[in-house]
């Protein structure tokens, strides 16, 4: 198995970024359901991430309505880490969405 380091990077790559041995590990990772909601999460807000990035060619927008799904998705999803990590998201929320939504 990988260190928690090493499977969070491979969590928060994008499936065509990661390496077969990474794909394996997610995937072994998946079999739990616990922890396969974790992985769903993460994969999810590191997409929302991607696809807002200025450096990537993102445009600014009024509102980021994907990260006011995740944050709510986060918060009910009985997994303690990802609810704390959520919370602390949601108590810098204006400093989130602006990060999101503008260049």
């Amino acid at each position: 198995m990988p260190s928690p380091r090493q499977l969070a990077w491979a969590c928060v790559r994008a499936d065509a970024q990661r390496t077969a041995s990474e794909r394996a590990d997610v995937a072994r990772i998946r079999q739990d359901d616990e922890a396969a909601r974790g992985v769903a999460l993460v994969e999810r807000f590191a997409a929302i991430l991607r696809e807002r990035c200025v450096t990537h060619g993102a445009r600014p927008i009024a509102r980021c309505g994907a990260i006011d799904r995740w944050l709510e998705d986060a918060r009910r999803c009985e997994i303690a880490s990802v609810q704390t990590f959520a919370a602390g998201l949601q108590q810098d929320g204006d400093a989130l969405r602006a990060a999101l939504t503008t260049s």
